[in-house]
């Protein structure tokens, strides 16, 4: 009876959650909950929904995979392998397409998942099972939306995988295509967005389409289609009360260059508090935008985000940032003992945590006015940056090796933004001759940029080459995304 009691007090709360009077609790509404971070109370009602089954178990996992990604909680991993196993043999027993779809979702959360803590074997073979899934179901059933939207996904990813690991390929005999994988994801994104009553995955496809484009086909004419989705009336809501959709949109913002669009869109507060924070949005990545617009309050949600996250990735490079803030400030002394704080925290799982360490390890205090200029680009204000490095020139000859070859590389990358594409390439080249055979990433990144122009102008052999050329340099931070951008451009031009 308790129980009974208290399930129903949940769904009398729920029904008013969002401002909306006695919603059904129906697939849309548990997802809504779900998307916004109301886990517990998702959870409770799908227990009493009378949702199917296929239904159930996708809420259910998606909400218990969202909280142990957020919180880098180990301690639920052998709960949440348990479940998710259980929920699998469940759906091994159904026979329809909603069935293999969840099933193989189910496949793809443990493999994101397990991968998150080291059990990479573990991931491949679940990653592979959810790939036979997904081919067979396109077979059967091509116009079944859902398995389209996974294959785009697994086509770019696998047609982007660097040289390095084309082994994993190989072995689980998976065949990738970006260029194939990007017009599915366009292909179903639209799909949803048309069709009235076929809504239930927008969200998830949204976040499929601008991640992809952002991370290989990073175009400013194919961002700027993504954000002119963005600002659609259907998915507006989405950005009001979904951390995960709010992050995409801001994401894309920032690099657009519209900083100041992307901090008021993370700054905005939510209908209801999360229950759990989207900790990297709302501290790091906060912080982060005002930093790059020389607010150098962005301190206090550095750490606060040192302090709140329970998890470890971005925390060295929380702590450069906190570094920087103070050298900005003209305190070097300051700014020696709070980069040494970098080596307090062990994630080096991602290109800014491994950049934090490395500068820590140099001891090389950055060049001040190179490090303006960097913020102020990478936030889209390219006037500005460019005002600043001017100012710099007379001072050029006394630079270091290093930041001699960031300065040709800030300055190109700034002309590039503010479509001087002659200078661009000029400095591009410049930056390429001088540094391809160091450690640093700027030649690496300047190939990949120099191809793009190259590309965007149809000039199909010259990009190559120099993509070729990108793939052959050895950056000590930033390889993995350097590379992988790279070779998604090779895959389209065949």
């Amino acid at each position: 009876m308790k129980k009974w009691l208290f399930s129903f007090l949940l769904l009398w709360s729920a029904v008013h959650v969002f401002g909306q009077e006695r919603k059904p609790v129906d697939y849309e509404y548990i997802h809504k909950l779900v998307l916004s971070h109301q886990f517990s109370e998702a959870e409770n009602l799908i227990e009493y929904s009378g949702l199917k089954q296929t239904q159930k178990i996708y809420l259910d996992q998606l909400s218990r995979f969202m909280k142990i990604n957020l919180t880098e909680n180990e301690s639920l991993l052998d709960t949440y392998n348990q479940r998710n196993k259980k929920h699998r043999e469940l759906l091994s027993g159904l026979k329809s397409e909603d069935a293999r779809f969840t099933e193989a979702t189910l496949f793809i959360e443990s493999m994101i998942t397990r991968a998150r803590f080291g059990e990479y074997a573990a991931a491949a073979l679940e990653f592979n099972k959810a790939y036979h899934l997904i081919q067979n179901l396109n077979r059967n059933n091509p116009h079944y939306m859902p398995a389209q939207m996974m294959n785009g996904i697994m086509l770019i990813l696998f047609g982007s995988i660097p040289d390095q690991y084309n082994w994993v390929i190989r072995i689980l005999k998976i065949d990738g295509n970006v260029t194939e994988g990007l017009s599915i994801l366009d292909k179903v994104f639209k799909h949803y967005l048309k069709v009235q009553g076929d809504q239930n995955m927008l969200a998830e496809s949204i976040l499929f389409l601008s991640f992809s484009y952002r991370n290989f086909y990073p175009g400013q004419k194919e961002l700027n289609i993504i954000k002119s989705y963005f600002s659609r009336d259907v998915l507006k809501p989405y950005i009001k009360y979904s951390p995960f959709i709010r992050y995409a949109a801001a994401s894309l913002y920032k690099d657009l260059g519209y900083n100041d669009k992307a901090l008021e869109i993370i700054s905005r507060p939510y209908p209801r508090k999360p229950e759990i924070p989207f900790y990297y949005l709302d501290y790091y990545m906060r912080g982060l935008a005002m930093l790059q617009k020389q607010d150098y309050n962005a301190i206090y949600y550095f750490r606060s985000y040192l302090n709140k996250y329970p998890g470890k990735l971005y925390k060295k490079a929380a702590a450069q940032k906190i570094a920087w803030i103070k050298l900005l400030k003209g305190n070097k002394q300051e700014y020696y003992a709070a980069i040494a704080n970098v080596d307090n925290y062990d994630s080096q799982m991602n290109g800014a945590d491994n950049a934090a360490q490395k500068e820590y390890i140099s001891k090389e205090i950055p060049n001040k006015y190179l490090l303006k200029v960097r913020l102020l680009f990478d936030g889209g204000y390219y006037q500005k940056a460019l005002n600043e490095i001017l100012r710099q020139k007379d001072s050029k000859a006394s630079l270091s090796q290093r930041d001699a070859l960031e300065y040709t590389y800030r300055i190109a990358r700034i002309y590039h933004k503010l479509n001087n594409l002659q200078k661009a390439k000029h400095y591009y080249q410049l930056t390429i001759r001088r540094g391809k055979d160091l450690p640093l990433y700027f030649a690496a990144n300047a190939s990949l940029h120099l191809g793009e122009i190259y590309f965007s102008k149809g000039e199909q052999d010259k990009a190559k080459e120099v993509f070729e050329e990108c793939l052959d340099m050895n950056p000590d931070t930033y390889k993995s995304s350097i590379h992988q951008k790279a070779e998604a451009y090779l895959e389209q031009i065949g």
